[in-house]
């Protein structure tokens, strides 16, 4: 836990300057200009997630609480629906226009997914943190925000975009999961 907890708390920190330290990233952006703030941004993202992937691996799982049978399944079908939302996050998509942050909703929808599937510390560190950090934002940038003006209703050529590109990222976390010896699908 000595490098995951850290590489979480990086994580949440850097991600929330923006949100909560405007004069810091303002003050940074100012000093050292806006591509140096950016490439500082960037690295401290990169060195969070290297030390919650190493940190992760580097830890023996202890079973915090039992989760319940059909939490892979459940776990299976929210990150469906999580990828949908990261994907959706950055095109004009319906989901842009019903949720006003539908990548921090993703967020959240992908730690409790995880949750629904692991009950050992490492999980409730790194999914149970990060989705209290997106829930956190959230309501901290609609404070600093105000109303809400939804986007325009966009065409069904983005929709159908947003789901093929969904598919295809589902491959990539199901390939990339195999590859880490944590298969998604475990009874396929």
């Amino acid at each position: 836990m000595e490098l995951l907890i850290p590489g979480v708390a990086l994580w949440c920190g850097v991600h929330l300057v923006p949100t909560l330290g405007k004069g810091l990233k303002a003050a940074l952006v100012e000093r050292i200009g806006t591509n140096p703030y950016r490439g500082l941004f960037t690295f401290a993202i990169v060195v969070s997630l290297a030390l919650i992937i190493v940190g992760w691996n580097n830890v023996d799982p202890v079973i915090a609480y039992e989760p319940p049978e059909w939490g892979i399944h459940a776990n299976n079908a929210l990150m469906l629906l999580s990828m949908f939302l990261f994907v959706a996050a950055h095109l004009p998509t319906v989901a842009r226009r019903v949720l006003r942050h539908p990548m921090l909703t993703g967020t959240a929808v992908w730690g409790i997914a995880h949750l629904l599937a692991n009950g050992d510390q490492r999980s409730l560190t790194v999914f149970g943190a990060l989705t209290v950090w997106s829930i956190v934002k959230v309501f901290l940038i609609n404070a600093r925000e105000g109303e809400w003006v939804k986007a325009d209703a966009p065409g069904f050529t983005s929709e159908i975009i947003v789901l093929s590109v969904t598919a295809a990222a589902v491959a990539v976390v199901a390939f990339l999961h195999n590859l880490a010896g944590v298969p998604p699908f475990p009874f396929m």
